[in-house]
């Protein structure tokens, strides 16, 4: 996966806060990234304007030849690192009640809105404390059920296309 476009997507799914772009940024730079607008986001302050960091993470994706990712985008690919991660057991459904956010506007596949829509059964971690124990542990192997059809459908999002430059 591509570090930078991994990161601007990361970011338009609410994962990485603009004030965290900076350091981001610096990190990138340590791996061997590099662009201008990269160096000049690796140096800005954490409480700088938002839009200043959200637009030098756009200047260096154009300068590194990788498209923007949109909000819907970014929904999709948050979809599939989280499947992901409750496929392989690095996370139990349970973990992310109440955090998981809906973007009604994403272009997602039936697969990713059916995973998605178990977190929508159950927003919030007081819901879970009424449910029964066999309906948790259903709802969870359900979830995970899902998460494991989202991660074999394949055509991840979160591959970048080739950078153009």
């Amino acid at each position: 996966m591509d570090p930078v476009y991994t990161l601007a997507w990361r970011h338009g799914a609410g994962q990485v806060m603009p004030e965290d772009l900076p350091m981001a940024a610096a990190d990138l730079l340590a791996a061997g990234e590099d662009s201008p607008a990269l160096c000049d986001l690796a140096g800005r302050a954490r409480n700088e304007a938002p839009a200043e960091l959200i637009d030098l993470l756009s200047t260096a994706l154009a300068e590194l030849g990788l498209p923007e990712p949109g909000c819907g985008l970014s929904w999709r690919c948050h979809v599939w690192e989280t499947a992901e991660r409750v496929a392989t057991g690095a996370l139990v459904p349970e973990e992310l009640v109440g955090n998981f956010r809906c973007d009604a506007e994403a272009d997602a596949t039936e697969t990713e809105w059916g995973f998605a829509a178990h977190y929508l059964e159950v927003d919030c971690t007081s819901c879970l404390s009424y449910m029964s124990a066999e309906d948790v542990t259903a709802w969870a192997a359900s979830t995970r059920a899902a998460a494991g059809a989202v991660v074999s459908a394949g055509d991840d999002p979160r591959v970048a296309p080739p950078r153009a430059l």
